[in-house]
């Protein structure tokens, strides 16, 4: 009880004065009427008026009006009471109201005393503004964590670190173990999973903790029901309420393992048609070319009339046509065959040693009668001892496609080039070039892939199936080598076969 008692030479009342005048907290005497007898200067700080203008005056003005007779009757139980002192630190009973009218929470302690010989009642005060700012920031924190907890619809469960023993849970998880949330608070964090897996998920909840965020691609956790469930877990420890948890996410794989598998069955099955396919097409090779063979030897017979002229003129010429289609689709035929057998790896190579020079001429010949018909220059530097250890048979197909090409696209008075020769790194090369229409930048990334030339409207007018390039490179590489090609619209394309060093017989002269 604050009571100086010495008032006549007023020494105990000063000193008890500044005392009060002293306390950080604001100090206000109040006395029977309400009216104030006592203001220090933390509380001229605190409610922004000086003592001199609130003494005598009611206490009334340092109260929000509407929480006035509240405060009035808390008072008057407290003097009627035979306690000396009361806290009163509920901000939901206690404001203050300053000078510029702005309303803070405070906490206050309620002392009787006397003062002058009269009974005064000594309100000590303390802002609490930050703290009750502090609390509303941590209520609206917790009502965010709390909204985000219930609303999302991963399944969350929080795990406290001492015991591994789940302390809360949300719909979204009490639907994925099928059960209720109250029947999962209080589990241990192992008895989410199947007993013969709980010793593993036990080390990973450590590891959780340890390295911070860990994701569980492959874990299984088990219902209320026996039900095994593939999941993902990704889990963060987490300072919440001042002691650490571990806050898990779960995602139910179920579907998605479900769809992956769906999807390797239907690739399978893809891959499965696909082989066939392909395994159809390279066993058909007698089957297509045999027939295809009698159509063109009996169409040469009829166009030279090896039985004796024909009745009609014109059949010569029905024959020269069935003959020309005929060569047409058997090398269409082939190629397609070819690209087939390369694929489903049924083209053995026949290594033998191979003379270059040999089998450009034979290229030559073959398409000597095309080259002349557009006059066509052709020009080979091949030296005689350019020997090469390969497949005769695709050496001479890969030379042919790669002369066919640059014979199809050469205008009249064209001229191709053939080389061999070693580059700088030892590997024999056998070059094509030509100075005809070129190829477009964009296309020469591709140029190589079978049927690249199908969206080409410039080859398709020049006829052949687009894949001559591709069966091309696919023997080169059965060789080891690799495929260079390079071009510039209307000033004509290179192409190079480029072999292994070991493949070359004699080290090749360099070009």
């Amino acid at each position: 009880m604050i009571s100086p008692t010495c008032a006549t030479d007023g020494t105990a009342r000063d000193e008890v004065d500044d005392i009060l005048a002293l306390l950080p907290e604001a100090v206000v005497g109040v006395l029977i009427d309400q009216n104030i007898a006592f203001f220090n200067a933390s509380a001229e700080r605190m409610f922004g008026y000086g003592a001199g203008e609130v003494m005598g005056r009611p206490l009334d003005i340092l109260l929000p009006e509407a929480f006035r007779e509240h405060h009035r009757s808390l008072a008057d139980g407290f003097r009627r009471s035979n306690a000396e002192a009361r806290l009163m630190q509920s901000r939901r009973e206690v404001f203050g109201q300053r000078r510029d009218g702005n309303v803070f929470p405070a906490e206050v302690t309620l002392a009787k005393g006397r003062r002058d010989g009269r009974t005064v009642m000594f309100a000590i005060v303390r802002d609490v503004t930050e703290q009750y700012q502090r609390e509303a920031n941590l209520a609206a924190s917790e009502q965010k964590y709390r909204a985000i907890i219930e609303t999302s619809p991963e399944p969350i469960l929080i795990a406290d670190v001492k015991t591994a023993r789940l302390v809360e849970a949300n719909d979204a998880a009490a639907r994925l173990f099928r059960c209720r949330r109250e029947d999962l608070i209080g589990l241990h964090q192992t008895e989410l999973h199947p007993s013969d897996s709980r010793e593993r998920f036990r080390q990973t909840f450590r590891e959780h903790i340890e390295a911070g965020r860990v994701v569980v691609p492959d874990a299984v956790i088990q219902t209320a029901n026996g039900e095994p469930v593939p999941v993902e877990i990704c889990a963060s420890p987490v300072m919440l309420d001042q002691n650490l948890h571990l806050v898990g996410f779960f995602r139910d794989m179920s579907q998605r393992i479900a769809h992956e598998r769906h999807l390797q069955q239907a690739l399978d099955a893809a891959n499965a048609a696909v082989s066939a396919k392909k395994m159809f097409l390279a066993n058909m090779t007698h089957e297509l070319r045999t027939p295809l063979n009698g159509i063109i030897g009996f169409s040469e017979l009829i166009e030279r009339e090896f039985h004796g002229p024909h009745e009609h003129p014109q059949y010569r010429e029905y024959g020269a046509l069935i003959h020309s289609s005929g060569q047409h689709l058997l090398e269409i035929v082939n190629d397609l065959l070819d690209l087939s057998s390369l694929d489903a790896g049924k083209l053995a190579l026949a290594e033998e040693e191979v003379e270059v020079a040999k089998v450009v001429e034979e290229c030559r010949h073959i398409l000597e009668r095309r080259m002349d018909e557009h006059a066509i220059l052709f020009s080979a530097t091949v030296p005689a001892d350019f020997r090469l250890y390969a497949d005769r048979r695709a050496l001479k197909q890969m030379v042919l496609n790669l002369l066919s090409n640059a014979v199809k696209f050469s205008e009249a008075g064209g001229h191709i080039r053939v080389t061999a020769a070693g580059n700088t790194s030892g590997e024999p090369v056998v070059t094509v070039s030509d100075n005809g229409a070129g190829i477009a930048p964009e296309r020469l990334g591709n140029i190589a892939e079978p049927f690249a030339s199908g969206d080409n409207i410039y080859t398709r007018r020049k006829g052949g199936t687009g894949i001559g390039l591709s069966i091309t490179k696919a023997l080169l590489e059965r060789h080891g080598g690799r495929f260079e090609i390079e071009s510039r619209l209307d000033q004509g394309t290179t192409a190079r076969l480029v072999f292994p060093a070991e493949r070359a017989l004699e080290p090749p002269p360099a070009a």
